[in-house]
């Protein structure tokens, strides 16, 4: 959902006008991106109770994995450096990033 057009015309003017409106970042993080790590964490601490992970501190876990989802490649399609990722680029990031992250944290298949 990072990626879809509607989101990054969303968040344009969202940090533009947070200089002024303060309380409209807090919200949209409020709303937005807080319920996201709380499933994370709580998906990744049943992982981890099963012994399936290792993982020490879920907050921090949760929001590496969802950085490594985002990060240069969705600050480029904020700055309008490119439109977005096709179908074939999210998979790849997706298949790319899950695997560093289960590795990193001791997953053995």
């Amino acid at each position: 959902m990072a990626y879809a057009d509607e989101a990054l015309q969303l968040y344009r003017p969202i940090i533009a006008e947070q200089q002024h409106f303060p309380e409209l970042g807090e919200l949209i993080y409020r709303v937005g991106a807080e319920p996201v790590l709380r499933q994370m964490a709580s998906y990744l601490a049943k992982l981890s109770g099963r012994g399936i992970l290792h993982i020490t501190d879920l907050e921090t876990s949760s929001r590496l994995f969802l950085d490594m989802l985002k990060g240069d490649p969705h600050f480029r399609c904020l700055l309008g450096l490119e439109t977005g990722l096709g179908e074939p680029e999210k998979q790849r990031l997706i298949s790319r990033v899950v695997a560093f992250f289960l590795k990193g944290h001791g997953y053995e298949a």
